[in-house]
């Protein structure tokens, strides 16, 4: 209804009422952000993790703040290792920082990353999506090409999977794989 004032008022109740409430501390943000207050909605994500220490998605918004704010990288690395130390079983911080360092141009950075994440968890395909991509950057076709397969074989009706090969395949100059890869794909 374009009611902020009111919107911000019903929010804060919600979180008076659950303060480890994320949506409600996540649209309070929102605002805060939208009011050029990027310093409000951090503080608010660092109550919420008072509350909620292990709450993986508080950490990682901390760290888009930080981000955003024009904050080094370096930092922002360090926020996102603590959302990693915080939920060690979430995908989403090792696919942040493994996508903070590619965004740096420290490709090698993202490739342990990665490798330490499929090592803990080698079957979450959002994880393979970025390993194939992560391989690929850093040279590896042959890890890239096991990344996107094993995510076909884990996501058997998508054709991302095969996207991906026949992507991989092509930068390597493989165009029969290529053309195998994405008949696959439209099988599927």
């Amino acid at each position: 209804k374009g009611d902020k004032t009111g919107a911000r008022a019903s929010l804060e109740r919600a979180l008076s009422t659950d303060p480890a409430y994320y949506p409600a501390a996540a649209a309070l943000a929102q605002l805060d952000v939208a009011e050029k207050r990027p310093e409000d909605a951090r503080r608010r994500f660092e109550t919420l993790i008072a509350k909620d220490p292990k709450n993986a998605n508080a950490h990682l918004a901390i760290a888009e703040i930080a981000a955003r704010s024009g904050d080094k990288p370096e930092d922002v690395a360090r926020i996102i290792e603590r959302a990693i130390a915080a939920a060690p079983d979430s995908s989403a911080p090792r696919i942040a920082l493994a996508n903070l360092y590619l965004g740096t141009k420290e490709s090698r950075k993202a490739l342990s990353v990665i490798q330490d994440a499929l090592a803990a968890q080698p079957e979450k395909p959002e994880l393979l999506n970025v390993a194939g991509k992560v391989y690929q950057i850093n040279g590896d076709v042959n890890q890239a090409v096991s990344a996107y397969t094993k995510l076909a074989s884990l996501m058997p009706t998508s054709d991302q999977p095969y996207l991906r090969l026949a992507e991989v395949h092509l930068s390597a100059k493989n165009k029969d794989a290529a053309r195998d890869a994405l008949n696959r794909g439209v099988r599927t």
